[in-house]
């Protein structure tokens, strides 16, 4: 992989998806505005064939269509009922288990290096098993698959790509223009509209749709403030949410063009990656701190070998599990309102409080709760949610995929020096961490790309090897 850089070839690559461009931003809003229901025949009609024609385009297709996909739904969201507002929403979904299942017979890559194919079947096994053991509802079990598979869909939707390198560096453009615009509407949001704009939206009917209609606080959701500085400010804070609505969403996506801009050659590189920081800083997003502590981390030790690269890596993973008690009395102490102890609460009881093959699919997760308006036994973590329902032996299938990813691709890193191959290591390992606590930290619309990223980024390597 070559690294990002301007180039008037590379904007004409993307000037040629201009149709989709508008057709997807634009189009689909407009005819979502006047019918739901042909904005949903549209989107499908031409996302299916797009997945069939080409992959870039339908990347493109797919990128647009997750950044306007939360605008739009609050915009129209007193014509949606709860279930057009899910058939929109999942359309994004669907294609790409399409996608993969299309390419994992068109495309039969060899199995050399490939340990990620076995234990994602193996995971596969095991969600089928959890399945049909589990007493839990029907509708919680297929609402917690979906979550749980969510990172390997993505995952190999971004390794059966195969992007061209100067459609990948083309696809950076574009997600680095919509983080210009999510900047650039999240500051005058939250310096000049504030709750203003929100007020006058159908806000409260697209939490209503979505089926988590959670409290409102001046007319808006909860999640816009945060009351895990009270203690320093003496007051709650208001959060960055812009387009996306969600400070989570944002801080990610953010995080993404931060990293992207980084690791590229433009001349506007410094400006344009202090502004992505700053701006997502401002969702005061706990996960997006670890993931530039993560980033740094790799950044000061990206020269090292990969024998010295494994050692370092479980040396600070047993800190971490010491720092634990530690970082758990800090908060209990001096910040006893932070939802950090929320987060590392439902990770304890999720890991401590499993077994071997754990409670069964559809027992855990507080999005599953707010969903189905039953109470789970555990949440706010993804891995303690994950951990309670398929019990350790999923937990440790999860985790030696994530891990030897990673190892594959910084051993790849170690011999290239490719900033393309450092990339998706920093964005894997920033959202396995998070992983640990927040169960939002996998969501198609926010880390979805970092899964797609790091598919993407693990493809090229095995292409190279073959």
């Amino acid at each position: 992989m070559e690294a990002v850089a301007s180039s008037p070839r590379r904007i004409n690559v993307l000037l040629k998806q201009w149709h989709i461009i508008l057709l997807t931003c634009i189009v689909i809003p407009v005819l979502t505005y006047i019918s739901p229901i042909l904005s949903i025949i549209v989107t499908y009609s031409v996302g299916f064939y797009l997945l069939f024609k080409s992959n870039f385009k339908f990347l493109i297709f797919f990128l647009c269509f997750i950044f306007v996909q939360n605008i739009t739904l609050i915009l129209c969201a007193e014509k949606f009922t709860e279930t057009t507002n899910t058939i929109f929403t999942l359309s994004k979904e669907i294609m790409l288990y399409i996608f993969v299942i299309k390419n994992m017979f068109v495309k039969r890559k060899g199995w050399n290096h490939q340990l990620h194919k076995v234990l994602s079947i193996a995971f596969l096994l095991l969600l089928t098993f959890s399945f049909f053991v589990s007493d839990a509802e029907f509708y919680s079990k297929v609402l917690a698959i979906r979550q749980l598979l969510l990172p390997f869909v993505c995952f190999y939707f971004g390794y059966y790509l195969d992007l061209s390198p100067r459609q990948k560096r083309s696809f950076f453009d574009l997600v680095i223009t919509f983080g210009i615009i999510v900047c650039f509407f999240g500051l005058i949001e939250i310096f000049f509209l504030k709750d203003t704009i929100w007020v006058t939206l159908p806000i409260a009917k697209y939490q209503e749709n979505k089926g988590v209609a959670f409290d409102l606080y001046h007319g808006v959701p909860l999640n816009f403030y945060t009351w895990d500085y009270v203690e320093l400010t003496g007051k709650i804070v208001r959060r960055l949410v812009s387009t996306f609505a969600d400070p989570l969403t944002t801080g990610h996506f953010l995080f993404i063009c931060f990293a992207v801009t980084r690791f590229s050659n433009s001349r506007h590189k410094k400006l344009l990656s202090l502004l992505f920081f700053v701006v997502s800083l401002m969702t005061l997003s706990k996960g997006i701190y670890l993931s530039y502590i993560i980033y740094f981390i790799y950044y000061v030790f990206k020269n090292i070998k990969f024998k010295t690269f494994k050692i370092l890596f479980f040396i600070l993973l047993g800190l971490a599990l010491i720092a634990f008690p530690i970082v758990l009395l800090i908060a209990n102490r001096f910040f006893p309102n932070s939802s950090l102890l929320i987060h590392i609460d439902g990770f304890i009881k999720g890991v401590f409080g499993s077994s071997f093959f754990g409670a069964g699919i559809g027992k855990a997760g507080v999005m599953l709760s707010a969903k189905t308006n039953i109470d789970r036994l555990t949440g706010e973590s993804f891995i303690g949610v994950l951990t309670s329902q398929i019990g350790y032996i999923g937990f440790a299938i999860f985790a030696l995929f994530v891990i030897y990813i990673i190892f594959i691709m910084f051993h790849r890193y170690s011999i290239t020096k490719d900033r393309l191959v450092l990339m998706p290591i920093i964005l894997l390992s920033a959202v396995f961490v998070e992983n640990f606590f927040s169960e939002s930290s996998v969501a198609i619309v926010s880390t979805g790309l970092f899964f797609i990223l790091v598919g993407n980024g693990v493809c090229s390597i095995s292409r190279k090897r073959e």
